[in-house]
């Protein structure tokens, strides 16, 4: 009989004899970690938190002791795009506007247009919420593409999303 008992952490298997064979499952995919997705099992909590996985989902091992203790690692994935965007023309300037993914990790939200970089709400740790800016000193009758890009702590970034808007 093999009992598991998993959660962030780790799982632990229980009931194993020696030379026994563990099925090892992944912990699923809501496991209210968000920011980051289920890397495989490590062999100590130090190589959980570095994403180091030993085993994959679904690998096999040989038991050599009555109990196993492995641990969940863990991999940083990009926040999803943000969503809704939109540019409203000015005299000069452009408005735009967007909602913010619902990533807790969620540092700032990136545009760029032309050789320009900002970065909105920078290190705001806010999440899921209306992001907007303006953008001004454009040039009138003139076409500008931007794109947005949502940005976590550690760096990861989304999938772009272009919008233009015409300077009035």
């Amino acid at each position: 009989m093999l009992e598991c008992y998993s959660g962030w952490g780790g799982a632990e298997a229980r009931g194993v004899s020696d030379g026994d064979w563990v099925s090892l499952t992944g912990v699923g995919a809501d496991v209210g970690k968000s920011g980051y997705e289920f890397a495989g099992w490590a062999l100590s909590p130090e190589d959980g938190a570095e994403g180091t996985a030993a085993y994959a989902d679904g690998d096999t091992t040989e038991a050599l002791e009555s109990s196993l203790t492995l641990y969940a690692s863990w991999r940083n994935v990009a926040p999803p795009a943000v969503t809704d965007a939109a540019a409203l023309a000015g005299d000069g300037k452009i408005a735009l506007s967007w909602t913010e993914p619902d990533a807790a990790d969620l540092a700032y939200i990136e545009i760029k247009y032309g050789s320009v970089t900002l970065k909105v709400g920078s290190d705001s740790g806010t999440a899921s919420g209306t992001g907007s800016t303006v953008i001004k000193l454009l040039e009138s009758g003139t076409e500008y593409e931007f794109t947005l890009r949502a940005v976590d702590r550690e760096g990861l970034a989304s999938d772009q999303v272009v919008i233009r808007g015409t300077a009035l």
